[in-house]
């Protein structure tokens, strides 16, 4: 499904027709965000009134009579004989798009108690606290004050060329879930809140120029003093200490934020666990989303399967910190550059940061992030912007020193 980005949510109008929920749940929220709360889903069966239409949020109401939010992209219609696809009329259906498949993956993404036999096991195999992982999955800034921290920032009115039609399937978090943790036993995070807060918001508001600007990723700061990043599948996101002291400006940070998004959303890495993942499937790890399978009942079948996943996510995390292919570094950089100027930043923010970096960090760093032909990637970058003639954006140079320490 074809998804088209604007920034005030423009072309409204009052549509007033009640649909029927067919497939999984919609999440209806207090307001137009991802980061708005959830006041409540709909399920198969329930009726739901779409009272006005946009491109990237509905407004609607529930059989209950609440009013609330929900994204154009989390449902699909299908109308009735005769009429194109796009229309609605009453009783038209509604086919939800698919979540997440498994309590794991809720419980990742929402910080919810229970995480599943998967990754609790996981996450004791490798001394970690399944709790304290939880609390960094919750998002750390509330809705109004995340709105009053995007109004530097002049998002464009258009997607981003590159990104057009990428998901994150379902599979991805799972594995991504389990890499997190895996990643936290080496190098662990950052205790500094207000830090981690910062970064989210800015990572966030990367994220809003993408096809899933409904769904939330998770940022982390490590503690570490190497300069560099990482991204795992599903919508992990992770930067370094010593790769924020390293920086000048906010417009570096969402450039590398973005860099890292992309790898996401391109699935860089992926290919191996697909082909795995096809073995997994058919042994029923992704069995009907409908189902909500409970994964503390599982038999010695499911268990072996689970063995599989880990072995999965410890593969991914060593190709993960272990560096990139050039090939996938590069469209990174590429469409990473239209999405941090699509972003209302200064498009050069991820050049500059990755000459930076060149100068220095050495030896087998070289291999992560900053990699060895900086050069070469900066020249790139240079031509992307002088073409496609991106505007000049912001720095907010003053912003990050206020939130990032010496």
């Amino acid at each position: 499904m074809a998804v088209f980005l604007f920034v005030l949510i423009p072309f409204s109008f009052a549509v007033a027709e009640e649909v029927k929920i067919q497939s999984y749940k919609v999440p209806v929220r207090k307001g137009p965000g991802w980061y708005y709360p959830v006041l409540y889903e709909l399920k198969r069966g329930d009726t739901l009134e779409i009272l006005v239409k946009s491109r990237l949020w509905y407004k609607v109401r529930g059989a209950s009579g609440k009013v609330g939010y929900a994204s154009a992209r989390s449902i699909n219609y299908s109308a009735g004989r005769g009429r194109g696809q796009k229309s609605l009329s009453k009783g038209s259906v509604i086919k939800a798009r698919r979540g997440p498949s498994r309590p794991m993956m809720v419980a990742a993404l929402r910080g919810v108690a229970d995480m599943g036999l998967f990754p609790r096991k996981y996450a004791e195999k490798h001394g970690l606290d399944p709790a304290e992982i939880e609390s960094l999955m919750e998002s750390p800034f509330g809705a109004e004050e995340y709105k009053s921290f995007k109004e530097p920032l002049t998002p464009a009115a258009s997607g981003v060329s590159g990104l057009a039609d990428t998901d994150i399937p379902e599979t991805d978090r799972e594995v991504g879930a389990a890499i997190t943790m895996r990643l936290l036993s080496v190098m662990p995070p950052s205790r500094d809140v207000r830090l981690r807060k910062y970064v989210s918001m800015v990572g966030s508001m990367v994220q809003e120029q993408t096809p899933v600007y409904d769904v939330p990723f998770v940022f982390i700061v490590l503690q570490s003093s190497k300069v560099n990043s990482f991204s795992a599948p599903g919508g992990f996101i992770f930067i370094t200490t010593g790769a924020l002291e390293a920086m000048d400006s906010e417009a570096e940070l969402a450039g590398v934020l973005s860099h890292e998004v992309v790898h996401v959303l391109m699935r860089h890495g992926m290919e191996e666990i697909d082909r795995q993942g096809a073995r997994i499937k058919s042994a029923g790890m992704m069995d009907d989303l409908d189902k909500e399978l409970d994964m503390r009942g599982m038999d010695k079948g499911d268990e072996q399967v689970m063995e599989d996943m880990e072995d999965m996510a410890d593969q991914m995390f060593e190709q993960m910190v272990g560096g990139r292919k050039i090939d996938d570094e590069d469209q990174s950089d590429k469409v990473g550059t239209r999405l941090l100027s699509s972003t209302g930043y200064a498009p050069a923010g991820l050049r500059n940061f990755i000459v930076k970096t060149s100068l220095v960090v050495t030896g087998e760093d070289l291999k992560t992030y900053a990699y060895r032909d900086a050069d070469r990637r900066a020249s790139d970058l240079d031509r992307l912007i002088g073409n496609a003639g991106m505007g000049k954006g912001v720095e907010l140079q003053e912003r990050f020193e206020r939130y990032v320490p010496d």
